[in-house]
């Protein structure tokens, strides 16, 4: 055998073993993936649209947990949806007229539904990613307050586990939950026509959550 096959042969088996290394610290990014996540949020200054009100020593915090579908549509990106289970705690606020009254022993417990998006920087299996999250939160008391628009945007990143299709996911991002609240006044409508209708107003409740969890993969 010539010294040049030899060669050229040593430099294609080299390729191939470089080639099977390189595709074992790969995901391919492709198919369905699933999460089950564990959250937790830090809560911010609120705000609300309800005059004369100072809610600005309240902080909100939040903890709960998520499971996820989300699938593939090129290398980079990926959509899903998500069904969570949230606590919300100090405070939980309740209305009367003009007033806000805080319980710093009760919390209130939402269903959020969500869609979400995620942004990965790289096909290997560690990598960064963004995500954004949006949906509605519903309140699993019988009450209708507290019930609202949530979402979430932030940065991640995807830990390998020894099994090959199997992650650690960590997210930090901030959060938003804006809800109704009553207002124990009559609407106009009410007081003139004497039928139960009462004001409401919107109380935003932010957060910084970090989130930790399990990702599968069904390809790799």
């Amino acid at each position: 055998m010539h010294r040049t096959t030899k060669i050229s042969l040593t430099g294609l088996f080299l390729f191939m073993v470089i080639s099977v290394f390189g595709q074992s610290k790969i995901i391919r990014n492709q198919g369905f993936y699933y999460t089950i996540e564990a959250t937790g949020g830090i809560g911010l200054t609120m705000s609300t649209d309800y005059p004369h009100v100072d809610i600005e020593s309240f902080s909100p915090a939040n903890m709960g947990i998520r499971a996820s579908a989300n699938w593939f549509q090129n290398y980079h990106l990926s959509l899903g949806t998500s069904v969570g289970y949230m606590r919300y705690r100090n405070p939980d606020l309740n209305t009367i007229p003009g007033i806000i009254t805080v319980d710093q022993s009760k919390g209130m417990t939402t269903l959020p539904v969500m869609a979400n998006v995620k942004w990965f920087t790289g096909k290997p299996a560690k990598s960064y990613f963004f995500y954004a999250e949006g949906g509605y939160a519903i309140r699993l008391e019988k009450d209708r307050e507290n019930k609202g628009f949530v979402y979430e945007a932030g940065i991640g990143y995807r830990h390998q586990l020894q099994a090959r299709k199997n992650f650690i996911l960590f997210k930090l991002g901030y959060n938003g939950f804006k809800t109704n609240e009553w207002i124990w006044e009559l609407t106009p409508r009410g007081r003139e026509e004497h039928i139960n209708e009462y004001q409401w107003y919107h109380l935003d409740r932010p957060t910084i959550n970090l989130t930790i969890g399990f990702y599968h993969s069904t390809r790799y």
